[in-house]
């Protein structure tokens, strides 16, 4: 009973304080390293949601329920394709077939084509424009 008490008295540690959605971005990202040899970095949004940045062009939003990033193919109307996995390993695996695929693409070109950036969409529908 001390030690339960102990336990709910003791600040917690930096760990215990991350929301959910960070820890899954990190699950993400350490599949990538491991399994994939591709390094990402996570970043907390105000929301307490997530973003894991694999590569420019390609970013992965995190949510309580799924990883979503835009494919680098277009849909079949030709508009950006957006994508999901609700598994860290299957979406780090379907991530890194997209980083393949903008690998050999350089960064200035990638910028100015006609590829959807998922950051787009995310400004789109979750910042107000001043």
């Amino acid at each position: 009973m001390d030690d339960e008490r102990a336990a709910l008295e003791r600040p917690q540690t930096p760990a215990e304080m991350r929301p959910p959605t960070v820890c899954r971005a990190e699950e993400m990202a350490l599949v990538l390293a491991r399994q994939h040899d591709i390094v990402a970095d996570v970043h907390q949004l105000t929301s307490g949601r997530a973003l894991v940045s694999v590569r420019r062009g390609l970013l992965v939003y995190v949510d309580d329920e799924n990883y979503r990033w835009t494919s680098p193919d277009s849909s079949q109307r030709g508009g950006p394709l957006l994508t999901y996995a609700s598994q860290p390993t299957s979406a780090a695996g379907r991530v890194a077939q997209h980083y393949a695929m903008l690998r050999d693409f350089p960064a200035d070109e990638l910028l100015g084509s006609r590829l959807p950036l998922l950051a787009d969409v995310l400004l789109a529908h979750h910042v107000c424009p001043i």
